[in-house]
């Protein structure tokens, strides 16, 4: 079975553009992260209210 000009030429292609894309991403010293800040971290725990006392009734006098 032989593999044709055009298969290997298609097969190629994707590989040449991604390739591409991918230099200017691997010549940057520190890449920027385009996720704004605090993404991904986890939310704080929601604190609770204190929990008002119960009052006890005053003794009947």
């Amino acid at each position: 079975m032989r593999i044709s000009r055009n298969n290997i030429a298609f097969a190629a292609l994707p590989l040449i553009a991604v390739a591409g894309l991918a230099i200017p991403a691997l010549g940057q010293d520190r890449p920027e992260s385009i996720l704004p800040p605090g993404f991904g971290e986890p939310t704080p725990a929601p604190t609770q209210a204190p929990r008002p006392r119960p009052t006890t009734p005053a003794p009947v006098a």
